[in-house]
């Protein structure tokens, strides 16, 4: 059988009518480009850039990846992936050089994402990161940022600014900052041991901490404004030689940041000294698998000590060596809240309530959680384990003038006190046994061996001195 063949002219001719895409790359060239199809027309559409940071020019590696962003013509691009990983080692150091997103700042947001390589990079100034930024490194502990002993700057990474030019400042009426989709994940930080490690004051949605490991700073992680809700989770961090892990509390005069997305996983020693090792003045967040060590001069957590602290989580924490595994505070030695306390029926000015805490363990040191709320002269509770300690809301005497007159507070502790308590055995509790006023009793024998005064149950509640009364 015979064969066909096209000429060369006639085989080019089509080509180009079978693939459209031809002619729309030699309009758009010089980066990646994807296509949209609607109604059957073909029409362009910008991609992500990529660019590799040691083909740039410049002296070390911050200034290829500063050189990175400017090369890329934001028209034609939704963002850039820089990736880094192959500058040489002897280019680490970037001791005089600006923020590489400084060069952003010049061409308007743009999303990108930034791949650090292996090893350690001196920087000598605050590394700002605009919204839509990703900073990724090969590990915890293969990648580590190393402040020199002149930083400029008060932290070593800004997640967001509240001024300082970056496209997200002041863009929500009535000037609100807003940075959303900041993340920070496998790599180190080590400070010159008066450098904060991490701050967000204005990273929301989208914005997360996730395998970082941070040493030698004042404070391993701050979440320092209102602007910073809806943040997180931040998981999965280590922090060693810091004054303070975490702290969430007002330290900009706009208020606390409420709503975060949790801590969950850190493991973290402090040094000693007076200041708590995680910091709670917020609303609304939670904290979970948590294991701290310190000195018996200083608490593991501290809450509501100087801003409204109300429905917190706290589940698997563990404490070494603390005062006070959890120290919850009445806002006295924080002095009067600037605000009102966001707690109901707050008529004593205090401003925790609806905390709730679960799986508390304790190694060393002399109390497990300390409540100031009740007066601080109720001791702290002394078990090395607790597995339930629940605050709810101030209970008022309304007869007269709103008043307090006690918390409403349910805990499994044995060494409780005068705090009602949930215990549990295999028959009905004893008359003679002396037990808090709101205390739980379960039974979980059979019926035989669960009574008490002629009447059976499985659940008991204390009514005062050691009368028990049967609930069901």
């Amino acid at each position: 059988m015979k064969k066909s063949r096209l000429a060369l002219p006639e085989l080019i001719t089509c080509l180009f009518i079978l693939s459209p895409l031809a002619t729309i790359a030699q309009t758009n060239s010089g980066f990646n480009a994807v296509v949209q199809s609607s109604s059957g027309t073909v029409t362009p559409s910008a991609s992500y850039a990529f660019v590799d940071a040691n083909s740039m020019t410049g002296a070390d590696l911050c200034l290829k990846i500063s050189a990175a962003f400017s090369s890329v013509n934001v028209m034609n691009s939704n963002g850039v992936v820089v990736d880094a990983r192959g500058v040489p080692s002897s280019l680490f150091n970037c001791t005089s050089d600006p923020s590489p997103w400084d060069a952003i700042m010049t061409i308007g947001t743009l999303p990108n994402t930034v791949l650090l390589p292996s090893g350690i990079i001196v920087i000598s100034k605050t590394w700002h990161l605009p919204n839509n930024t990703i900073l990724v490194g090969e590990g915890s502990t293969a990648t580590i940022l190393s402040a020199t002993s002149s930083f400029t700057g008060a932290d070593m990474i800004d997640m967001g600014e509240e001024a300082g030019g970056f496209d997200c400042e002041d863009n929500v009426p009535p000037n609100y900052p807003d940075c959303p989709g900041i993340v920070i994940q496998h790599l180190g930080l080590s400070g010159n041991g008066s450098v904060t490690g991490i701050v967000n004051c204005c990273a929301q949605e989208l914005s997360r901490v996730t395998d970082v490991q941070i040493t030698n700073v004042t404070v391993g992680l701050s979440i320092s404004d209102k602007y910073a809700e809806n943040s997180g989770p931040y998981s999965n961090l280590s922090m060693a030689n810091v004054n303070t892990c975490i702290s969430v509390e007002p330290t900009i005069a706009n208020g606390p940041p409420p709503n975060t997305r949790g801590f969950h996983g850190l493991h973290c020693a402090v040094n000693s000294g007076s200041q708590p090792a995680i910091m709670v003045d917020t609303p609304s967040n939670s904290f979970e698998d948590i294991s701290l060590s310190g000195s018996s001069s200083q608490d593991g957590i501290r809450i509501g000590y100087s801003a409204a602290a109300q429905g917190n989580v706290f589940y698997n924490i563990q404490g070494t060596g603390f005062a006070n595994v959890i120290h919850i505070e009445n806002g006295a030695s924080g002095g009067t809240p600037s605000s009102p306390s966001n707690c109901p029926n707050n008529p004593s000015g205090n401003y925790v309530c609806d905390v709730s805490i679960f799986g508390i363990s304790r190694s060393g040191g002399s109390g497990t959680i300390q409540n100031d709320l009740l007066g601080t002269s109720i001791p702290a509770i002394s078990d090395s384990t607790v597995a339930m300690y629940v605050v709810g809301e101030e209970v008022q005497d309304k007869t007269t003038s709103a008043q307090n007159i006690g918390y409403s507070v349910l805990t499994t502790a044995t060494a409780s006190g005068n705090t009602p308590t949930w215990l549990v055995g295999g028959d009905a509790p004893t008359s003679t046994s002396s037990c808090a006023v709101g205390s739980l009793f379960s039974c979980t024998g059979n019926t035989s061996v669960c009574t008490l005064s002629g009447k059976s149950a499985g659940l008991w509640e204390c009514i005062g001195g050691g009368t028990w009364k049967a609930i069901q």
